[in-house]
């Protein structure tokens, strides 16, 4: 169960990230790819800021 909800959490992660890049991606078209890869850096960041924690088992 851990893990199928590792990795549901990981999905559904990243097509909320990937909806958002894309409205930001439209809203900023001047700095259009900056603007999403900045966005995905940034998400993969608090992605594994959250799940770091929970999938290592150190004492």
């Amino acid at each position: 169960m851990g893990k199928f909800a590792f990795w549901v959490r990981i999905i559904l992660f990243c097509i909320l990230g990937s909806l958002f890049a894309s409205f930001i991606f439209s809203l900023f078209s001047k700095y259009g790819f900056r603007a999403w890869f900045l966005l995905w850096f940034i998400s993969f960041a608090i992605l594994l800021w959250y799940i770091a924690p929970r999938s290592t088992d150190l004492d």
